[in-house]
């Protein structure tokens, strides 16, 4: 019933024509729409964010010890957890009617907004939560933010559109975010941590 509803509104939107920088800045809004609505109900959501939150971390830390277990290793599994995160939301928009962005942008935003005001609220300094999420973040957000408009634009494009342009988006979708992806994971693994050691974390 759902898809019915949505294939609907679809339709309409298919009929206009949106360029990436549009579909980037509602991604944007979408994910900081989120993150406002985790700081405002962290008493009420932050403990399933954190469950939500622990599975990630602990893949990202089993991949690094099958990479090697050095700080490289760990950019890597950084930057392939956010490339397999990014490319199947991506990939999936069209089949999901956007629902797989809309979850993507919706729950990695409620997540950090309630878990960022869970620390907070435990005596962690803001300056501290800044530096540890804004360095490499502002890379790896650019990239989830970019990876869902070029879903959204896979979505809203005609079927005869679609299949015309698929493989120029596919190209530039991976031409885009291999180089940001990898930036933030470099800085993650070695930057950030050097970061918060300085700033007494």
């Amino acid at each position: 019933m759902i898809y019915r509803y949505l294939e609907q509104k679809l339709k309409c939107r298919r009929n206009k024509e949106y360029c990436y920088f549009q579909l980037f800045i509602f991604s944007m809004l979408f994910f900081t729409a989120s993150i406002l609505t985790g700081v405002i109900l962290y008493k009420v959501i932050s403990n399933t964010a954190l469950k939500l939150l622990l599975p990630s971390l602990q893949g990202v830390d089993i991949l690094t010890r099958l990479l090697g277990g050095s700080t490289a290793a760990s950019a890597m599994a950084m930057f392939l957890k956010n490339m397999v995160a990014v490319v199947a939301t991506a990939f999936l928009a069209r089949r999901t009617r956007g629902i797989s962005i809309l979850l993507l942008l919706g729950l990695n935003g409620l997540i950090i907004g309630s878990v960022l005001s869970l620390l907070a609220a435990n005596g962690h300094p803001i300056a501290w939560l800044v530096i540890g999420v804004m360095p490499h973040g502002l890379f790896e957000f650019t990239g989830v933010f970019l990876g869902s408009a070029f879903g959204l634009k896979l979505l809203l494009l005609q079927e005869k559109q679609f299949a015309e342009q698929k493989q120029k988006i596919y190209h530039l979708f991976f031409k885009t975010l291999i180089p940001i992806f990898l930036t933030a994971a470099f800085i993650e693994a070695f930057i950030t941590p050097i970061f918060l050691v300085k700033f007494g974390a």
